[in-house]
């Protein structure tokens, strides 16, 4: 890949999928191998290969895979737990009460949870996933549902541990700043979500860790 690592593509992947994967290379070096095998590979092959090689492999991984019993994707945020396969969220503890969220405050937990911990997510990037194409300006939308996240899910929702904000500056490159250059616009203020940071990470496949939104 030219522009990242593929072990760390795999650590990303690795932190909130289980899927099998295979990696074809033609880096053939032991060290290489290692790398990525211990990112989460769950085999290495070379190239050149021969198909009948490579479908061999693929059937050996299946086979393992469907004698594991499946990871459950869960994590913790204060008092309350998120089980994202059965898209619930439950008191921990106690007699587990059930807390309903709304479809769409579902999707925008859901997908921040999937994201490393601590890992800034853009607005845009949480309107386009959560709306479609062609939302990214609408930012008033986020302002309104992470209010009733964070009424929701935080202790106390005015000074909120878990579901934090974000605020940058976006600004022009100020590498044409010579004479006769025009001059860049103000900077103006860019709001962003980071995925939960005191979330306790996902069982069997997230690190410790919270949510954020940038």
């Amino acid at each position: 890949m030219p522009q990242i690592e593929g072990h760390r593509v795999i650590q990303a992947l690795r932190a909130w999928s289980q899927v099998p994967i295979i990696v074809l290379s033609t880096r053939s070096d032991a060290d290489d191998k290692v790398a990525v095998l211990d990112a989460g590979a769950d085999d290495y092959v070379t190239k050149p290969f021969a198909m009948k090689e490579l479908l061999a492999r693929l059937r050996a991984v299946l086979r393992r895979r469907s004698t594991e019993e499946p990871s459950r994707l869960v994590a913790h945020i204060g008092e309350w737990t998120i089980d994202l396969n059965s898209s619930t969220v439950r008191r921990a503890g106690g007699d587990g009460d059930r807390l309903r969220l709304t479809p769409t405050e579902w999707s925008i937990l859901e997908m921040l949870l999937r994201h490393p911990p601590g890992e800034l997510v853009t607005s845009q990037h949480i309107l386009r996933h959560v709306w479609g194409p062609g939302n990214e300006n609408k930012t008033h939308y986020l302002r309104i549902y992470f209010a009733s996240l964070r009424r929701k899910l935080e202790p106390d929702p005015a000074s909120p541990r878990h579901l934090l904000t974000e605020r940058a500056w976006a600004t022009a490159s100020n590498r044409d700043r010579r004479p006769g250059r025009s001059r860049a616009p103000p900077a103006r203020p860019r709001v962003d979500f980071q995925v939960p940071v005191g979330a306790r990470g996902m069982s069997g496949s997230r690190a410790d860790g919270d949510v954020f939104c940038s």
